[in-house]
């Protein structure tokens, strides 16, 4: 009997574990996509105009590095 007790402590160890990691992860997915909004909104303003042709590849890039950076 007392091997049956261990043994379902064990799975339910685990199943919390699984719990805690999965929360972990979400939690860490909804916080790196909203860290920074503004970079993400600038680096689409400048998309959309290399998009139109405002600026060439050259500007866009040089942009592109110091908005990742």
């Amino acid at each position: 009997m007392h091997w049956v007790n261990g043994v379902d402590g064990w799975i339910t160890f685990t199943w919390w574990a699984i719990l805690i990691l999965i929360a972990i992860f979400i939690i860490r997915y909804f916080v790196k996509r909203n860290m920074h909004p503004e970079e993400s909104k600038a680096l689409n303003i400048l998309k959309e105009r290399f998009a139109k042709g405002e600026i060439d590849k050259d500007e866009f890039e040089e942009k592109k590095k110091h908005l990742v950076d």
